[in-house]
């Protein structure tokens, strides 16, 4: 990514939802891939009450974007105690996640698909997750892609999601959209700035960067 440049741009505004806000009560699980166990459709009424029972009474933690799932099941493997639930917009990465949860006998992951700031908001209650994580959002380099990243409405998003004393974890390999991302988060006046916490399991993409000596950046914030 060396010769990538990332810019910020004063006449546009972030947080534009992946696939657009109609998106999310038309997306249907093509037939052919069958059941996926453990995700979460947020088109099905079934799924999201099935959803709601398994996660009352225990710690939620939030993964906005796991990807391949690296992290998430890394995570779940040392929390057995809580529901992992990662919010991913694509079904693939969803599959990805729940195929190494499975490989890897963790039952207490679950894939919400679609985007995590429509979807958190429908089925995490305000004030009930412990812990959250948005670990390295792609950047959207161009101008016309760079309406979707995140900014305040994700912030609000996971604000609302987060019990006072909740952690929040961000991470990117960009320096500068990870020091917009922590200020946006700051800028709430929800958050406060913390340690960032030792011992936590890699990304996919956090594997490949290390292999490649390059720089991660990273923050943590407390909700007050």
């Amino acid at each position: 990514m060396a010769d990538k440049t990332f810019r910020t741009f004063d006449d546009v505004t972030p947080d534009d939802l992946i696939g657009g806000g109609g998106r999310l009560s038309n997306q249907r699980v093509p037939p052919d891939l069958g059941e996926i166990p453990g995700l979460v459709n947020p088109a099905d009424d079934a799924h999201v009450d099935g959803f709601r029972r398994e996660v009352a009474g225990r710690p939620l933690i939030v993964e906005v974007g796991p990807g391949k799932g690296a992290f998430l099941v890394g995570l779940a493997d040392r929390r057995k105690e809580a529901l992992c639930v990662g919010f991913e917009s694509r079904l693939t990465f969803c599959r990805n996640t729940l195929s190494r949860a499975r490989k890897a006998e963790r039952s207490n992951v679950r894939v919400v698909w679609g985007d995590a700031r429509v979807t958190i908001p429908l089925l995490v209650e305000p004030g009930t997750a412990h812990e959250a994580y948005l670990l390295f959002p792609d950047p959207w380099w161009k101008k016309k892609h760079s309406r979707r990243r995140h900014g305040p409405l994700m912030a609000g998003v996971l604000v609302n999601a987060l019990a006072p004393g909740g952690l929040m974890v961000l991470k990117s390999d960009v320096a500068r959209y990870l020091e917009i991302l922590k200020d946006v988060f700051i800028e709430t006046g929800a958050f406060e700035p913390c340690d960032l916490p030792g011992g936590l399991p890699l990304t996919n993409r956090e594997v490949k960067i290390i292999e490649n000596n390059e720089n991660v950046f990273a923050a943590a914030v407390t909700k007050k």
